[in-house]
């Protein structure tokens, strides 16, 4: 049994986790084996009220949070050299995201981080996921801040990823999304392009409560979501 987080400020509970291969598509799904325990940044939110998200003024209070997944297979397993640097950087950089403008939630296990969350048989293949407040914090945390060279060096420690490696997407203010439905999101993206059900910041498409046709955040030249 996996632990999975229900409605925000509602007490943990205990259910399966399951999930099936979508057809065609390129990830093998299966049980989360760790905890994805929520953390609450000190001075991001002022409370938790019957699972409503409240933020401080400086942003705005939406009906939606922008999740993200990126998945890659390592050259090597953990304790080589060739990827010590990779782990050496976790912790700085999970602060760092946790201490950004706009940072609601990551995925993680009791270690504090996901590289020892396995989600396929592969033990190399390695997720990450997140919530932030809207694309322009998660944008300005990737591509505008000390996590930016980290990324560069993503060839040095991954091996070049056939498809999607990234796809982003809108949940409602309050639900935090488990591995399948990331998954799931990449393989959609993967599938049939950008969609409103899944994109990348090349073509970002709005919240759904709010006008406006896709746009190109101008990710270049650091990656497109493929590498």
């Amino acid at each position: 049994m996996a632990l999975r987080v229900g409605k925000l400020g509602s007490r943990p509970h205990r259910r399966p986790v399951t999930g099936t291969p979508a057809a065609g598509g390129p990830f093998e799904f299966a049980a989360v084996r760790r905890f994805q325990n929520i953390q609450w940044p000190t001075g991001k939110f002022d409370a938790r009220n019957g699972g409503q998200i409240i933020m401080h003024r400086s942003r705005p209070i939406s009906d939606w949070h922008l999740a993200q997944i990126n998945v890659g297979r390592l050259v090597a397993p953990q304790g080589d050299p060739r990827v010590a640097p990779f782990f050496d950087a976790l912790d700085r950089v999970n602060a760092l995201a946790e201490r950004s403008p706009g940072f609601v939630w990551r995925l993680q296990s009791e270690a504090g981080n996901a590289t020892d969350i396995q989600t396929t048989s592969d033990p190399l293949f390695l997720v990450n996921m997140s919530l932030w407040s809207d694309a322009e914090a998660l944008f300005e945390f990737v591509y505008r801040s000390a996590h930016t060279p980290e990324m560069a060096r993503r060839r040095e420690y991954f091996e070049r990823f056939e498809g999607a490696y990234q796809a982003l997407w809108w949940v409602p203010a309050g639900h935090v999304p488990d591995v399948d439905e990331g998954l799931s999101r990449l393989w959609r993206l993967d599938r049939y392009g950008p969609t409103r059900e899944a994109f990348n910041f090349k073509m970002r498409f709005p919240a759904p409560d709010l006008p406006g046709s896709p746009k190109d955040m101008e990710p270049d030249p650091w990656c497109v979501g493929r590498a």
